[in-house]
């Protein structure tokens, strides 16, 4: 029994192997897709049936960062059409010949299956022509380019898209109206810098898995305090530009309570959405901050989140000069028997740090007379005005 089996399983065992049995099909591809590009273009030599199984695998990525190879795209499309994610990325040394232009994106445009495109620096005055081809495309980032020339509603032809990175490319227009069309399927949208968007923040609120969203420096106008609580149910980052109420600035010392407790109900409901790029500034036209030119510089014009333990709260603050006013406090004070406790006189001792006795007892920023006076008392008469 014993030589029988062992000499019937290698035969088997072979078969299977030669035939593809076992590695066959979708198996095999699925295989192949673990491996990088080059090993899987070398795959294509084991067997006919390998070869075959190539034109199948979901290729994971193909890093262009070279004219030569960009020449070799239109061949990889033939051999492996199902690449997954492609970056045409210039070289960090900017001496280097190579930049993406319409020659080398041209090249790219037989990958159908794309899922991701990625770009570094381009002379291309305009793409969205030539990549809404790409049907399948989830992840589209086309970087710091300041000469794209797009409008949002060409991303109508890329129905699942769920990642869009464009990073000051001031040429691309638009209004976030048109992405109601992606509010099924959207998770990331960064447009920092593009500032000819327009449109409202109310209209994302409702997108159901929207993770991400950054329009600072845009013209997206809104009201963080008009946010309400069932909308943008899965966001975990976000910034908001000056245009948003609240957002990046303020223009009235007396709307900070407000502002501050619709950010401490986003922040609840979304645990981790407030950093300090969020934290809203006093702006600089506003009628009574001009009042304090030339010593806003000292004044506590920021407002900040603070968390001690189980406790939140907020305050006036000077980034500068580390100082600080007293602390509004949204809850009551944990008390010593309270779970909690020991880590909300731990976290009190670490924010309390920085010149807070300079404005110590103020709730709100000082007039400019009583800056004045503070001044004078805590530096002396001849101590300088800002110092």
């Amino acid at each position: 029994m014993r030589t029988k089996r062992s000499a019937a399983s290698p035969d088997i065992a072979t078969k299977r192997f030669k035939v593809g049995g076992i590695l066959h099909g979708d198996v095999l591809a699925n295989i192949l897709s673990y491996l990088p590009w080059r090993e899987v273009l070398k795959c294509r030599m084991v067997s006919p049936e390998w070869r075959d199984a190539v034109l199948s695998t979901p290729v994971q990525e193909i890093v262009v960062d070279t004219l030569d190879l960009a020449h070799e795209l239109p061949s990889l499309a033939v051999v492996m059409p199902g690449l997954q994610k492609l970056k045409l990325l210039s070289p960090l040394d900017y001496n280097d010949t190579f930049i993406v232009d319409d020659e080398v994106l041209s090249l790219a445009r037989g990958f159908r299956q794309l899922t991701s495109l990625e770009m570094g620096k381009t002379t291309l005055r305009t793409c969205a022509p030539r990549i809404m081809h790409l049907h399948n495309l989830e992840t589209l980032d086309l970087g710091w380019n300041e000469r794209l020339v797009w409008d949002l509603a060409d991303l109508s032809a890329i129905p699942r898209l769920k990642n869009l990175l464009c990073i000051f490319n001031i040429e691309l227009t638009g209004d976030l109206i048109i992405l109601q069309a992606l509010s099924r399927t959207l998770v990331a949208l960064n447009l920092l810098g593009c500032k000819r968007i327009v449109g409202n923040l109310q209209t994302l609120v409702s997108f159901p898995r929207l993770e991400k969203l950054n329009v600072y420096g845009t013209k997206v106008t809104g009201d963080v305090r008009k946010i309400g609580s069932p909308d943008f149910p899965c966001l975990k980052k976000i910034r908001l530009g000056e245009h948003v109420y609240g957002g990046s600035t303020i223009n009235r010392i007396v709307d900070a309570p407000e502002v501050m407790e619709a950010w401490h109900r986003f922040e609840i409901r979304n645990p981790g959405i407030w950093t300090r790029q969020n934290c809203p500034k006093f702006a600089l036209e506003a009628p009574e901050r001009q009042r304090y030119l030339p010593t806003f510089a000292a004044v506590p014009f920021s407002l900040e989140m603070i968390r001690c333990g189980p406790r939140y709260g907020w305050r006036w603050t000077n980034r500068i000069k580390k100082g600080h006013c007293e602390i509004h406090w949204f809850d009551v004070e944990p008390r010593p028997d309270d779970n909690g406790y020991d880590l909300y006189v731990r976290d009190l001792a670490a924010v309390m740090n920085g010149i807070h006795a300079f404005y110590r007892g103020l709730l709100v920023p000082p007039s400019p007379e009583e800056y004045h006076r503070i001044h004078s008392e805590w530096h002396g008469e001849d101590g300088g005005v800002g110092a």
